[in-house]
C-alpha cells in the first residue's frame, strides 16, 4: 500500500467499497438464484476473499495511478461481495430454525461474530507489524477464500445428506 498520500488513496478505496455496498442487493439477487442463503453467502465470501487477494497482489506489484485505478475497480467488487456475503449469512441465520427463533438465531450469530472480531483484528495487526500491509491483505484474502470454500462444501454435503435421507 504505497499510494502517496496514503490517506487520499485509502479514502478512495473506502469510497469504492461503499459503491460496492450499493451494488450488493443486485449481487445478492444473482447469487441467490437457485441457491439458499448459506451457499450464496459462502460463494460471496470466497469471491470477496479472491478480490482481496487481487488487491494485495496489485499493491505489491503496481505503483502510482495504475495501482490506484485497479484499487478502485477491485474495491467496488470487494464491497459488493463482502456486503452480499454478510446479507446472505444473516438471512441464513434468521432461517436456521423456526420463525419464532429468528431473533435468537440472529443474536447468537452476532455474538459469535463480535467475539471473533478482536481475534481477526489482532491477527491482522500482527501480520502488518511483523511482515507488511501487503502480506496482511494477502493473508486476509486467503483466509476469506478458504472460509468461503469450506462453508460451501459443508453446505453442499449437508444438502446431499438431507436429500438422500441419511
Amino acid at each position: 500500500l504505497r499510494q502517496s498520500p496514503l490517506v487520499a488513496g485509502a479514502g478512495l478505496l473506502m469510497a469504492a467499497f461503499s459503491v460496492g455496498e450499493f451494488l450488493s442487493p443486485i449481487t445478492v439477487r444473482r447469487l441467490r438464484t437457485g441457491r439458499h442463503d448459506l451457499p450464496a453467502g459462502a460463494i460471496a465470501g470466497a469471491i470477496a476473499g479472491a478480490t482481496l487477494r487481487v488487491l494485495g497482489v496489485v499493491s505489491a506489484v503496481l505503483v502510482d495511478r495504475l495501482e490506484l485505478l485497479v484499487w478502485l475497480v477491485v474495491g467496488v467488487a470487494f464491497g459488493a461481495f463482502r456486503y452480499a456475503s454478510r446479507a446472505c449469512f444473516t438471512g441464513a441465520a434468521a432461517e436456521a430454525g423456526p420463525p419464532e427463533d429468528a431473533s435468537t438465531n440472529l443474536a447468537a450469530t452476532m455474538l459469535v461474530s463480535g467475539l471473533a472480531a478482536p481475534v481477526g483484528t489482532t491477527l491482522w495487526s500482527g501480520v502488518i507489524d511483523q511482515v507488511s500491509a501487503d502480506a496482511a491483505v494477502l493473508c486476509g484474502g486467503i483466509g476469506s477464500l478458504v472460509v468461503g470454500v469450506v462453508v460451501l462444501a459443508a453446505s453442499r454435503a449437508s444438502n446431499q445428506r438431507g436429500t438422500t435421507g441419511t
